[in-house]
C-alpha cells in the first residue's frame, strides 16, 4: 500500500483553495441519526487518501467517491487495488457505506484506513428517509460520485446526484436484470435460459432497477460445462476490469450522456505551464 509523508502532504495542500481538509468528530449526528461514523481523518497517517496526482501546472481536482456495499467486498477490494496503483484516474475513495454490520467489506475498508459507516434500511420508516441518510453521508464527505459495488438496496437518487451514481450488474443489460436479479440468481437464470453469451454491465443508476444509461459492457462466453459457480467467477473477472475503467472515465470527465446513450470522449490533451493555459 502506498504511504506518504503526512506533514509534507499538509504543507503542500492544506492551504489550497479547492482542498478541504475537514476534521470531524467521530460521530455525525443528524435528524435521521445514521450510525456512528468511523472517521480516521484526524489521524494524519490515514490522510493519504486525499493526495492529488500532480501535473506540471499544479494540482488536479479529485472526484471524492463513496462506495456502497452489502456483502463480501470483492468489488471494493478490486477498486482499492486499482486506486493504489493510480489507475482510478482522479477518483479518491473517501468513505465506504455498508447496508449491514459485520461485512467483509467493512473489514477491507478499515484495513485501508477508510472511514466506514453502516446504514441499514431496517432502521428507517421509509425508503425516502433511508435514501436521505445515504445522501447525507455523501454530502458530509463532499462525495460527487457514488459507486454501487454489490449494493442490494433500492434508494432514491435525488436530482443533484443524477448521473453521479454508477452500478455494476453481472449480466448484459437489458437481459437478466431488474428487481430480484442479483448475485448468483442472475447466473442461475442465465444457465437455465440457455444463452450462449453473458457478461457484465456498468451503467449510471437511476430510480429504476438496472435501468440507467450503459457506460461499459463486457461479454463472457457461457460454456457447456459451466455451473453457477464457474460462470460467476468468470463474469467477475470481467467486472474487475469494467468497473474501475468506468470510474476512471467518469473521474476524467470523459463520459457524455445523451438520452440513453453514453459517449466515451477522447482523452483530453494535458497542458503544461508553457502552453499558456
Amino acid at each position: 500500500m502506498k504511504s506518504y509523508d503526512p506533514i509534507a502532504f499538509l504543507q503542500v495542500f492544506s492551504s489550497h483553495e479547492s482542498f478541504k481538509w475537514v476534521v470531524r468528530n467521530s460521530t455525525l449526528k443528524t435528524q435521521r441519526g445514521f450510525t456512528k461514523i468511523r472517521d480516521n481523518r484526524n489521524d494524519l497517517q490515514s490522510g493519504y487518501f486525499y493526495l492529488r496526482r500532480k501535473h506540471s501546472c499544479g494540482v488536479q481536482m479529485v472526484v471524492n467517491t463513496a462506495v456502497f456495499v452489502s456483502g463480501g467486498g470483492r468489488s471494493l477490494e478490486n477498486l482499492l487495488r486499482y486506486w493504489d496503483k493510480g489507475d482510478l484516474g482522479e477518483a479518491q475513495i473517501v468513505t465506504v457505506v455498508s447496508s449491514k454490520n459485520g461485512t467483509k467489506a467493512l473489514e477491507i475498508a478499515k484495513s485501508w484506513s477508510i472511514p466506514t459507516q453502516v446504514v441499514s434500511p431496517r432502521n428507517y420508516p421509509s425508503n425516502i428517509e433511508f435514501s436521505q441518510a445515504l445522501i447525507d453521508i455523501c454530502l458530509f464527505y463532499d462525495a460527487s460520485l457514488i459507486v454501487l459495488a454489490g449494493w442490494l438496496h433500492f434508494f432514491h437518487i435525488p436530482a443533484s446526484f443524477q448521473g453521479r451514481v454508477i452500478n455494476i450488474h453481472p449480466s448484459l443489460i437489458p437481459s437478466f436484470c431488474g428487481k430480484g436479479y442479483y448475485g448468483m440468481k442472475v447466473h442461475k437464470a442465465v444457465l437455465e435460459f440457455g444463452v450462449k453469451i453473458t457478461g457484465c454491465t456498468v451503467h449510471f443508476a437511476d430510480n429504476e432497477y438496472d435501468h440507467g444509461p450503459i457506460i461499459l459492457q463486457k461479454a463472457v462466453d457461457v460454456l457447456e460445462t459451466d455451473s453457477v459457480d464457474t460462470l460467476s467467477r468468470r463474469v467477475f473477472e470481467a467486472e474487475k476490469v469494467a468497473l474501475p475503467e468506468a470510474v476512471r472515465l467518469f473521474s476524467k470527465g470523459r463520459l457524455k450522456v445523451e438520452g440513453r446513450r453514453v459517449q466515451i470522449l477522447k482523452e483530453a490533451v494535458e497542458k503544461t505551464c508553457n502552453d499558456g493555459g
